[in-house]
């Protein structure tokens, strides 16, 4: 595959993508900022093999949704991760390991698991200079999260 045969393959990617944001009214269980992330990015793989890998999964699943929306099925949330699963997910791996991208988790996650976290030390009676420093992890995560999503370097379920 010629680089100018895989920039056609994501013309049409992008194109469909488009189509199907534009189409869909209800776009909260498709993870179409995922996959548009992932074409954004798509020239940072050099390997043509990855590369082939990627858009057909992809293309795949934009068929796919986009086959959904023309029936005007409601996709629920369980089809919605089980598609995540088969078709973003491998892509997103790939993303994860040679695009540097990283899984955007919603608030309230990060909320909980700060919580938890919380609890916990105090449980554990540790002092406030450690609760602290989980405090300033917790926001230097949240801001590295927030700037890979600047970026357009993550994916996620839902997302």
């Amino acid at each position: 595959m010629s680089g100018e045969e895989s920039d056609l393959d994501k013309n049409k990617l992008l194109e469909l993508l488009t189509e199907i944001k534009s189409t869909n009214a209800d776009n909260r269980y498709f993870h179409l900022r995922s996959v548009e992330n992932f074409l954004i990015h798509l020239d940072s793989f050099k390997d043509r093999t990855k590369k082939k890998r990627i858009i057909k999964y992809l293309g795949e699943y934009l068929t796919i949704i986009k086959s959904i929306g023309e029936k005007e099925e409601i996709i629920t949330a369980d089809c919605s991760r089980d598609l995540f699963h088969k078709y973003i997910y491998p892509v997103a791996n790939l993303y994860s390991i040679y695009a540097r991208f990283v899984h955007y988790p919603k608030f309230y996650v990060i909320v909980i698991w700060f919580g938890f976290f919380s609890l916990f030390i105090y449980l554990l009676g540790l002092s406030i200079s450690f609760q602290a420093t989980l405090v300033g992890l917790f926001i230097i995560y949240y801001l590295f999260i927030q700037h890979k999503k600047i970026k357009k370097c993550v994916y996620g379920l839902y997302f």
